[in-house]
């Protein structure tokens, strides 16, 4: 008989699920959100006795509540979010006019050319038609963004008359359609419009956002500021279980550290790269996941498994932390590269302006690198002659 005989093959299984288990627990710990992760440990703090808050009570995620939005607050929302500081005080202007109804309670010929262009701006917002001055504005409005429905984007913007006194014999001479069959399509269109954009608002629940990383304006990190520390309670003399217990307590602390420690670098490097941004309020510049991965010395699925649903706080705004890896970075980086070639093509010499292949040089000593045929690109998109047209202009 063998003293130490070779474990069951149930025992090998069960082995490979703790350990499968562990990192799934370390991988939820790194990809969850801070509300997230707080509802993880308060579970973790039930199973494992050795585990405690010393003040659970004070938690933010505790104390505060779910809030609703109404629709003048959502409307609000998109002003200061989809509007240039340019256009939001006209903005203000018309939002003050929304009467119960989500229409502009003013005349079109009472306001300014400025506020109409923005007013055909706040048309689009969400939900559609609003600040319109009349029920056909409002369906056009709608219309605008749908696919198809041609025929009745025609009878809502020739017809309307018609349309409203159901005048489908007449209407059917004049589009040559069948009168009954018209019928049927109008229906089936004005059934999924709305004639008053607030009744079409349903008002919701926003919950609180918790930021995961808070950035202060002198550049000082706090890494999950909403979480109480978690504390481990001693036990003596130790059996089995609580050496258990604290083993799982350990892994717990290990997979917490490892995502404080990331979250930090990862914030550290941000503000490296994207100095412009946060010093100077200057666009995003181009970042890849990738070459920030290499820069971590993390692999590219960790970084992104960190970057998952999680926000940075910097000066009262709240940022996904994917918006500096994302295609608005590069976005931002293009856009800020073609006020640079226009800003050399302006302050070039109108008697000797410069080829594609000088501005080239000239952003490079800039520190902006381009291959010449991309600038003659960039050039033909800001719509500027080459150059002897320039030199003819000019």
């Amino acid at each position: 008989m063998r003293l130490f005989a070779q474990p069951s093959r149930q025992m090998r299984m069960r082995g490979s699920y703790a350990f499968t288990a562990r990192m799934e627990l370390a991988g939820r710990i790194m990809q969850s959100p801070g509300k997230e992760l707080f509802a993880l440990l308060e579970e973790e703090v039930a199973k494992n006795p050795l585990l405690y808050w010393k003040h659970p009570q004070k938690t933010l995620f505790h104390e505060l509540p779910f809030r609703k939005c109404s629709f003048s607050e959502h409307i609000a929302a998109q002003i200061r979010d989809g509007l240039s500081t340019n256009e939001q005080p006209l903005a203000w202007d018309l939002w003050e006019e929304l009467d119960e109804r989500g229409y502009c309670g003013r005349p079109l010929d009472k306001w300014s050319s400025s506020h109409l262009a923005v007013r055909k701006k706040m048309l689009l917002f969400d939900p559609l038609g609003v600040a319109s001055i009349s029920l056909q504005e409002c369906l056009l409005a709608q219309l605008q963004v749908a696919e198809g429905k041609s025929i009745l984007r025609q009878l809502i913007a020739h017809h309307f008359d018609d349309l409203l006194h159901q005048r489908f014999s007449q209407l059917s001479k004049k589009l040559r359609r069948k009168a009954h069959l018209l019928r049927k399509e109008v229906q089936e269109g004005l059934w999924q419009l709305h004639t008053k954009p607030k009744e079409a608002f349903e008002e919701t629940q926003n919950a609180p956002l918790f930021p995961d990383v808070i950035v202060s304006p002198f550049g000082e990190i706090a890494i999950d500021p909403a979480i109480p520390p978690l504390y481990l309670k001693a036990l003596h003399p130790r059996s089995c279980a609580a050496r258990a217990w604290e083993s799982s307590a350990g892994h717990l602390e290990k997979s917490l550290q490892k995502r404080l420690s990331l979250l930090n670098r990862l914030t550290q490097f941000l503000l490296q790269k994207q100095k412009g941004f946060f010093k100077f309020n200057e666009p995003l510049t181009s970042l890849t996941v990738k070459e920030t991965a290499l820069a971590l010395d993390v692999h590219p699925a960790t970084l992104r498994r960190i970057l998952a649903n999680k926000s940075l706080s910097f000066e009262g705004e709240i940022f996904p932390m994917h918006t500096f890896f994302s295609r608005e970075a590069r976005y931002a980086s293009q856009q800020k590269t073609l006020r640079l070639i226009e800003k050399i093509i302006r302050s070039e010499s109108q008697k000797n302006p410069l080829s594609d292949t000088e501005i080239t040089y000239l952003l490079a000593k800039k520190g902006c690198y381009l291959a010449r045929r991309t600038v003659t690109k960039y050039r033909q998109r800001l719509k500027i002659p080459k150059k002897l047209q320039r030199r003819e202009v000019f």
